[in-house]
């Protein structure tokens, strides 16, 4: 994939179109996150990142924003992750884009799951769950139910991790969302393992 972003690159900076320069960016940014190719993810996302701004591509810039919030995520600078996080959803709050705006909510959770700060984690993750469902979104909601298990879970409170695990396990089955059965299922089992210790 990579070569052929790299030859699309190209191709944008023979056309001088900075939009699609700015595209190829990201996805060359994207693609060295799954690599595990974290400064070179965070320079093409940066780089994205100043194009999309420069261009008024808000959309696209919230984006580019998440995914270096994922990379810092990644490598453990929670304070870096939640600015980016940050940055992104109130571009996507201006925007009004209510499944972008859950999704960037559960990536703050997230962050305050990673930092030990539950109650923060929880109140995230409880704003995308609520505008999960007000939108419908089950796919958004049985991953946020997910995280939320997550979080109770971690916090010592396997009753209400369970909980969360049992409501999101059901929407996956409604889903067929095997992947999402397998996760939830693996989470279930992990809690009933440490109340057995």
């Amino acid at each position: 994939a990579l070569e052929c972003y790299f030859k699309g690159l190209d191709i944008c900076r023979q056309l001088q179109d900075s939009n699609l320069m700015a595209v190829a960016f990201h996805n060359i940014g994207i693609s060295y996150f799954n690599l595990a190719n974290y400064s070179q993810a965070l320079s093409y996302q940066q780089q994205a990142v100043t194009i999309f701004g420069s261009l008024n591509q808000r959309q696209s810039l919230a984006g580019a924003l998440n995914s270096i919030g994922v990379i810092y995520l990644s490598v453990g600078d929670y304070p870096k992750a939640l600015d980016y996080y940050l940055k992104a959803l109130r571009i996507y709050e201006a925007m009004n884009d209510k499944q972008k705006i859950g999704n960037i909510l559960t990536n703050v959770g997230l962050v305050y799951d990673h930092l030990n700060n539950y109650p923060k984690a929880l109140e995230y993750h409880f704003k995308a769950r609520d505008l999960s469902e007000r939108a419908g979104d089950q796919y958004g909601l049985q991953n946020t139910l997910g995280n939320i298990g997550n979080t109770y879970d971690n916090s010592g409170d396997p009753q209400k991790a369970l909980a969360s695990y049992h409501e999101a396990l059901g929407i996956n089955n409604k889903l067929h969302n095997n992947r999402g059965i397998a996760n939830d299922l693996t989470n279930i089992g992990i809690v009933y393992y440490g109340m057995s210790e």
